[in-house]
């Protein structure tokens, strides 16, 4: 099995692998060069405490004196290791495996107390950026000794440059704060959207956690538990127990009466024992060396996440009115419809199946140059769903494993109005009647549209002066960190004032509806004004379809006519050129 998330130990995501050495406990101690870091750590002592994580080599290929600069090839080797072949697996004793890291090439610059190293041949990621490493404590203008790697993770990595030799080893931070984790950060977001999509061992990544932003408010924390409310229930998260390396966790999240409980094992350190047939879900490769094993893990984190999602839908139902009349009423006064067929064969009192038929009522179709409307039901779509109650709460898994909950109805039937648990930004409702469902959509007005991937990206393209934009999914993604540079001046959740680069600029979110994907955006700087707007509305009204509209209507590769406005490379042109003024 390729492994989903490649090494967490350096903080960073690879395209090779790193290949491990296969030690555990604690090693000797080999000869070393440094001595301390400017804080006064000795990273002697620690490096002899560390255990041993990964061996290899390295070789200098160009070097500048008078820059104190120059090019360096790494390369790590696996002495032995388990191998698939076919259907089978073998462990290999001679294996002698040497895979270039990330690329193999890197430039080393030195700059005060700190080394860099940014890879050369690696592959851009999706942002345009490849591996860089830095290290702090060796010996200023010499590769020779012992450093020690700056991340953010539970643990402290160090590298010892030898004659030609590379040794890494890790050791856990004492006092690490797993509330402030990746993984608490995911697992916030999945309060909001029931994904709950579980990665254990991001607990050990930092990440700064803002539990407010999603309706959570802390009671009492600690390193390793704490405390919350969300929406009016009280629960407690607890780690009962955590090893950094090799990787386990356990936690439970309880609400009281009832609890779930999370058991994970990871380990980097593939032995004999586990190189089997029988173990071929847990064994794990990469990129780079597909038929070596670099990786075996177990755990719940699935039957985890489904049952938090059913934890906290219990505890909403408790807690939200009985009756569907108040959804009703939300329903009506929503802004977007959009109407589905249905039929459903029970299986039980309880659960059963649907089969979704999406399509649409009426459609404009393309007819020589022009357009005509087509009245009447289209088809295009058919989903099929299963669906059970628990409680007044229904629950709906559709073919990919996800699963929708919804709260507000009568247990056991299906006819009524019920409101969707899941993105904070958006309330959706969905209202059962005879063989028809429609959607109703109401953006949230209160949500915090400016902290999100979005305008990340237009800070970083004002403070850059280039770049590009996407107004979709990105708009509706959560980011809190803030481009270097970016000072804010006045922050609505549909407005801010920014300084970025002693310029001062006003954003403003003119609306958003996310069932058309229609978003409208305006960046003032001074007198210049830049305006993006994109919208894909495939449910178009009779009157839209007409000759008149059809610069913005193109059946986009589907059957009927869709209203397009699409200003994304204009937008972001005009910005480049506000910023260069």
């Amino acid at each position: 099995m390729r492994s989903n998330l490649l090494n967490k130990i350096l903080g960073i995501v690879f395209s090779t692998v790193l290949i491990l050495c296969g030690c555990s406990g604690f090693t000797s101690d080999p000869p070393v060069a440094g001595t301390t870091d400017d804080s006064g750590v000795n990273l002697q002592k620690e490096f002899a405490m560390a255990r041993q994580y990964a061996l290899g080599s390295y070789e200098i290929t160009e070097h500048s004196e008078s820059s104190a600069t120059g090019v360096i090839s790494i390369s790590l080797v696996q002495e032995s290791g388990c191998v698939k072949q076919g259907e089978t697996y073998q462990w290999v004793d001679d294996l002698n495996r040497v895979t270039q890291f990330a690329g193999g090439l890197f430039r080393y610059s030195f700059a005060g107390d700190t080394l860099t190293l940014t890879a050369l041949n690696e592959e851009p990621d999706y942002y345009g950026n490849v591996t860089v490493l830095k290290f702090v404590g060796g010996e200023l203008g010499k590769l020779q000794g012992i450093w020690l790697q700056l991340s953010r993770s539970a643990y402290t990595v160090y590298w010892n440059f030898g004659e030609g030799s590379i040794e890494i080893r890790v050791l856990e931070k004492e006092n690490f704060n797993y509330m402030q984790s990746l993984f608490m950060w995911m697992f916030f977001e999945g309060l909001e959207d029931s994904s709950m999509d579980i990665y254990a061992d991001l607990i050990y990544d930092e990440r700064a956690v803002d539990p407010g932003r999603y309706g959570v408010a802390i009671l009492k924390q600690d390193n390793r538990s704490e405390t919350f409310t969300y929406k009016g229930v009280t629960y407690e998260l607890k780690i009962d127990s955590v090893h950094s390396f090799d990787d386990y966790l356990s936690l439970t999240l309880s609400n009281g009466a009832a609890k779930c409980h999370l058991e994970y094992f990871s380990t980097l350190n593939v032995t004999p024992a586990v190189c089997k047939a029988e173990n071929a879900d847990g064994l794990h490769y990469s990129d780079a060396t597909p038929d070596v094993m670099t990786r075996y893990s177990w755990g719940n984190e699935k039957e985890f996440g489904e049952c938090v999602n059913q934890l906290i839908a219990a505890g909403e139902s408790a807690t939200t009115e009985s009756s569907s009349s108040k959804f009703a009423k939300e329903f009506s006064a929503a802004h977007d419809f959009m109407p589905v067929y249905y039929s459903a064969e029970p299986s039980g009192t309880n659960a059963g199946t649907l089969v979704w038929d999406f399509g649409l009522e009426g459609r404009c179709l393309k007819e020589g140059e022009g357009v005509k409307w087509v009245d009447g039901w289209y088809s295009n779509r058919q989903d099929t769903a299963q669906y059970n109650f628990s409680g007044d709460t229904l629950f709906i898994h559709d073919i990919l494993g996800s699963t929708d909950v919804l709260i507000g109805g009568t247990s056991g039937q299906l006819d009524g109005v019920w409101k969707m648990v899941g993105d904070s930004y958006v309330n959706v409702y969905v209202k059962f009647e005879k063989e028809k469902i429609t959607f109703a959509y109401d953006m949230n007005p209160d949500y915090d549209y400016m902290n999100s991937e979005f305008f990340a990206r237009l800070h970083s393209l004002l403070a850059s002066g280039s770049g590009s934009l996407t107004f979709e999914e990105e708009f509706y993604e959560p980011e809190d960190e803030l481009e270097n540079g970016v000072t804010i001046v006045n922050h609505t959740n549909t407005s801010e004032t920014v300084t970025i680069n002693g310029k001062t600029y006003e954003i403003t979110l003119n609306h958003a509806h996310m069932l058309w994907q229609d978003v409208s955006v305006t960046v003032k700087f001074g007198d210049m004004v830049c305006s993006g707007r994109k919208a894909q509305i495939e449910q178009i009204s009779q009157e839209q379809c007409s000759v008149e509209n059809m610069v913005y209507l193109d059946d986009n590769g589907l059957v009927s006519m869709a209203y397009i406005i699409d200003e994304e490379k204009s937008f972001s042109q005009c910005l480049e050129q506000m910023v260069s003024r």
